[in-house]
């Protein structure tokens, strides 16, 4: 990868890896032949480090975030070819986890220092902040949605608590 990797998330057909990191700032992906990794494109330099990655149930886009410029971003994966098309406002903290809603319509993600889950509606071109809730610990350590996808959870640094938030669209 050419620098600490922060970020791996498998593609759902489990052809691909995404990977993520501090050096070289990008998305690269790797095509996975059941013995070894291959290098098959590499986005634009995201301008910071990459902590979370995630791809849309279709395996057509993949989710990045990470710190300085503390932005979710949205690539299209075309097969050969990561495109940026979708890009958020300033998250207000390092983005550490993400993960997609069962219909590929959303994206929430949590961090540290904002306290905050933000759940993003995804268009297929642009995003929309359509919720945020706050949480009680300073780094939001686990995000994920239910398979009905009517539920986000999210685990915190300060509690012991898991946090169940519904989500209505």
């Amino acid at each position: 990868y050419g620098g600490t990797i922060r970020g791996l998330s498998w593609s759902p057909d489990g052809k691909y890896l995404a990977a993520g990191g501090d050096t070289a700032q990008t998305v690269k992906v790797y095509k996975f032949t059941g013995n070894s990794l291959t290098l098959n494109s590499t986005s634009a330099s995201y301008g910071g480090s990459i902590y979370a990655l995630s791809w849309s149930p279709d395996g057509n886009y993949i989710a990045a975030g990470g710190a300085t410029t503390q932005t979710l971003n949205i690539y299209r994966f075309s097969g050969n070819n990561l495109t940026l098309v979708a890009q958020s406002g300033n998250y207000g903290g390092i983005i550490n986890r993400m993960s997609w809603s069962p219909d590929g319509k959303h994206v929430a993600i949590s961090g540290s220092i904002t306290n905050a889950l933000y759940i993003y509606y995804f268009s297929g071109n642009s995003l929309s902040l359509v919720k945020t809730a706050n949480f009680a610990g300073s780094i939001g350590f686990v995000t994920c949605w239910s398979p009905d996808g009517k539920y986000v959870i999210l685990s915190d640094s300060s509690t012991t608590k898991i946090n169940v938030y519904y989500f209505s669209g």
